[in-house]
């Protein structure tokens, strides 16, 4: 009986692995039983029953082979091997690139001047609708880029703070976001620090890599987290985001807790799917 996840067996080199494992075993006269490690999880009941079946009928079978002396007919292997590199950092499906905004240039004012906060707004919120949900360091970056400013010293900042507070946007002290917008889409870090990622795409992240992995131990969702975002190290700053992104769902329900992590579908606890 071999069990796996689809996304295993997804890649091309798995495919040609698994063939040539296969047709060696058939050859040698092994019958094998294949199980989808989704169908497992979401379908138990049927796949135990097929199961079943295969083994009763195996049961009722006349036993060969090398226990009751009698020979088996082996089929001749002949198995075509394409080599392809395989990729552990290679970005799952469901990242993309992270595009930073191209924003109409503000006005040069001074922005050390708080009364020159107004005409800074539209620039706050064609950044946020861009790059949303941003952190105010991302946000600052871009000031930068597109103005005359070398650093946002301590006026500057106060300038910048009071056009997010006039601007069509939300803020809730670190994270600007589009107002009554939610986060669909997980994004490659992009130069982006570990804290400048908002909770709920961090979040996202976390329950995208476990759906993929189907169930996993913390240790491999932290290493399928940072694959996601595109980080070669799994170091302690990000395990212990993903730990604490993990009990925090597993209190909303959206994680079933164990020694293997599964996500919930959206059905077993009353919620909408992000």
């Amino acid at each position: 009986m071999e069990c796996d996840g689809a996304m295993y067996h997804s890649a091309k080199s798995a495919r040609d692995r698994d063939r040539l494992r296969h047709d060696i075993l058939v050859g040698l006269g092994w019958t094998l039983h294949h199980i989808w490690g989704t169908d497992w999880y979401r379908h138990r009941d049927r796949e135990e029953v097929r199961l079943r079946q295969l083994l009763e009928s195996l049961e009722a079978d006349p036993s060969v082979g090398r226990f009751t002396g009698r020979s088996v007919d082996r089929v001749p292997v002949t198995v075509e091997v394409e080599d392809q590199e395989f990729d552990a950092y290679a970005r799952p499906a469901w990242v993309l690139d992270y595009v930073a905004a191209i924003p109409r240039r503000p006005r040069n004012l001074d922005w050390t001047d708080v009364s020159n906060a107004r005409h800074l707004v539209a620039f706050v919120e064609e950044v946020t609708r861009s790059e949303g949900p941003l952190h105010l360091e991302t946000m600052k970056a871009r000031l930068r880029e597109y103005s005359t400013l070398e650093r946002v010293n301590k006026n500057a900042d106060r300038t910048l703070r009071a056009a997010i507070d006039l601007a069509d946007i939300t803020f809730d002290g670190e994270f600007l976001r589009v107002r009554r917008s939610r986060t669909h889409n997980v994004r490659e870090a992009g130069g982006r620090a570990l804290d400048h990622i908002s909770p709920e795409e961090f979040t996202l992240a976390v329950l995208n890599a476990l759906s993929s992995q189907v169930g996993a131990s913390r240790e491999d969702l932290a290493l399928g987290v940072a694959r996601a975002f595109g980080w070669r190290r799994t170091g302690r700053d990000i395990t212990e985001r993903v730990n604490a992104t993990v009990d925090l769902a597993i209190r909303d329900g959206a994680i079933e807790d164990g020694p293997v992590l599964r996500r919930r579908p959206a059905g077993d606890r009353g919620g909408d799917e992000n």
